[in-house]
């Protein structure tokens, strides 16, 4: 450990800090890419929701044919944000083994730098899956210690219930289906930052900013354990 200690050269000029430095930029684009994937699955949602919506006035519904509409809407939004989360936690997996592989790999080239004879181990896919899903993210807040996919079903839940109740509270007001439609949905006039879908989009994007980051700091640390 002495002869490790005299050797190793300051942050500044030290490779491990450097390749890790690029790593961390790198990671950023990594977590935009991602988290505009939810694109297409808001898409997905805003024909969805506009399929039903147009299927006559609402305000001309009775109160059974509302009901059905909202139960109908809400097990399809559900349908939709469970298959971004199975697409999601694939590719979080896929992240974590890239994680894994580079820090072991980040390793053995620095110490390969000051002339010490070492090769890092990668943990398994098991044991990657079982850190990720198993260990709290390191968020503040009301947050704070939960796992890694009950954080997504509680915003999914959120995200449902804002949608949802976006109808209902259209229909009590009187509005008819194409003011909902433009409350619900984002348009290109508006550079899609109107309508609730945009804000579904914003939180998504802080959604798998966190996800990725916590995928990334648990394989990077399993791996140096």
């Amino acid at each position: 450990m002495k002869a490790l200690t005299t050797k190793i050269e300051p942050v500044t000029n030290n490779p491990l800090f450097d390749s890790t430095l690029r790593h961390m930029v790198g990671l950023e684009g990594l977590k935009k890419h991602e988290g505009n994937k939810i694109a297409a699955f808001l898409k997905k949602l805003d024909r969805s929701l506009r399929e039903r919506l147009l299927d006559g006035e609402l305000t001309e519904f009775s109160k059974r044919r509302l009901e059905s509409l909202l139960k109908d809407t809400d097990v399809t939004l559900a349908s939709i944000f469970n298959e971004y989360y199975d697409d999601l936690s694939g590719h979080l997996l896929d992240i974590g083994e890239f994680e894994a592989s580079f820090e072991a790999q980040n390793l053995d080239q620095a110490l390969k730098h000051i002339d010490v004879n070492y090769t890092s181990a990668i943990p398994s896919t098991k044991q990657l899956k079982a850190a990720i899903f198993l260990q709290p993210l390191s968020v503040r807040g009301a947050d704070g210690g939960k796992l890694l996919e009950p954080f997504v079903e509680d915003w999914t839940k959120v995200e449902k219930q804002r949608l949802v109740g976006a109808i209902l509270m259209g229909v009590a007001e009187g509005q008819t289906r194409d003011q909902i439609i433009r409350n619900i949905r984002v348009t290109k006039a508006n550079q899609y930052r109107d309508g609730l879908l945009a804000t579904t989009q914003r939180h998504a994007e802080a959604i798998v900013r966190t996800a990725v980051q916590h995928v990334s700091t648990v394989a990077r640390t399993e791996t140096l354990k």
